[in-house]
């Protein structure tokens, strides 16, 4: 059966019109891969400006009825470790958090949650010598016609013990003798709060309950779950399925 040449150039333009398609569906795969890598550039680079503003975060410090200290802090959260590790700030602190991390991921892999957490605690001892002989006692001897001092000096020594604290102290002329041992309890959060009517932040806090215990240092790193890029996989998946679509046809 012969073809005529209306049915030769409707193929002509079928196959035309195809390859026309198939052209403009790789144009928009390529279109929207670039959108998704600018996308990502700038993504990253607004993660990166969040992280160095976390970073340098100072700690937000108030106290209870009971002189308990309370130390708050915004979390450096983030999809991947390296926007934290990576950051090259002056500042010892980081540079402890960075490598707090660095060690476990080297060892055990993948980290949720990393912590570096600076406190100072003050011993007061507060006790009375009333009972203990202070100075010293004389003793004169006569001796070939000449004087003779004896000089006694007293040895001060108590233990003591509350709810923070246990030790003991003894002094005296050639001896300081002092132990304590201190006990410290924490009360540590980490949670989102709310810091407008569109966005919340994460923020770690620790209380001190030891009211002789203040917090000096705090920086916390926290892994975010990875953000599924939707309406860039939608559309590569639709053109992806154009394509199918067209070629099984």
């Amino acid at each position: 059966m012969e073809t005529t040449a209306s049915e030769t150039l409707k193929k002509e333009t079928s196959s035309t019109n195809r390859g026309l398609f198939i052209f403009a569906i790789f144009a928009a795969i390529c279109i929207v891969l670039l959108i998704g890598m600018n996308f990502k550039s700038n993504r990253d680079i607004t993660d990166l400006k969040y992280a160095y503003r976390v970073a340098q975060d100072s700690l937000l410090v108030t106290y209870n009825a009971l002189k308990q200290q309370s130390s708050k802090i915004e979390v450096l959260s983030a999809e991947n470790s390296s926007i934290v590790t990576e950051l090259t700030v002056k500042d010892k602190e980081i540079t402890r958090l960075q490598n707090v991390i660095k060690a476990y991921e080297k060892q055990k892999g993948d980290l949720n949650t990393a912590l570096i957490l600076t406190t100072e605690t003050v011993t007061h001892l507060q006790d009375s010598i009333q009972n203990i002989i202070v100075g010293y006692t004389t003793v004169i001897e006569t001796l070939n016609d000449s004087l003779s001092t004896n000089i006694v000096y007293p040895t001060y020594s108590r233990d003591f013990e509350d709810q923070w604290k246990k030790g003991m102290v003894t002094m005296g002329l050639k001896e300081l003798d002092f132990y304590v041992k201190t006990k410290n309890e924490y009360d540590i959060t980490i949670g989102e709060e709310r810091v407008n009517l569109f966005k919340k932040k994460v923020f770690a806090n620790i209380t001190n309950l030891n009211p002789n215990t203040e917090t000096t240092v705090m920086k916390v790193y926290q892994k975010e779950p990875v953000k599924t890029h939707t309406i860039r996989n939608v559309g590569i998946g639709a053109v992806i399925g154009a394509i199918g679509a067209l070629l099984i046809n």
